[in-house]
């Protein structure tokens, strides 16, 4: 199992939302070394997904998923790329993004609006080609 440690992105997201740790350790068993930043945020992208389609009330949940999704998010460097636009934001289904869209906070935002628009600077961030796939 890969430690949190070694990836600043999960590490401030878990920091964050400590309710998270438990999902946390079921993926790094459940991937075990192959648990990095881009799975992880992916992994969360469903599970938001998930939150929305049931029936119960998970606003609180959310917020403070978004909220630590928007930690990232402000952090410069590859990491808020990577995790955040490419691993995450392009991972929510399109009807999905727009029932969380209220969540997003300023840099969130921001990154989407660089991956609908098809910024070639978000890869120059990563040091390049990291999101090719990245239009919406």
């Amino acid at each position: 199992m890969r430690p949190e440690e070694d990836d600043p992105a999960i590490e401030l997201l878990l920091g964050a939302v400590p309710e998270l740790l438990p999902f946390y350790r079921d993926l790094a068993a459940d991937y075990e070394e192959d648990l990095g930043p881009n799975a992880f945020f992916r992994e969360l992208a469903e599970l938001v997904s998930s939150l929305l389609a049931d029936d119960e009330d998970h606003e609180d949940r959310l917020e403070r998923i978004f909220a630590g999704i928007e930690e990232v998010a402000r952090v410069p460097g590859p990491d808020r790329v990577e995790a955040v636009a490419y691993s995450f934001l392009l991972s929510l289904p399109d009807d999905v993004l727009e029932r969380v869209s209220a969540y997003l906070g300023p840099a969130s935002e921001e990154l989407l609006a660089r991956l609908s628009a098809g910024d070639p600077a978000l890869d120059d961030e990563l040091g390049g080609g990291a999101g090719d796939d990245a239009g919406r």
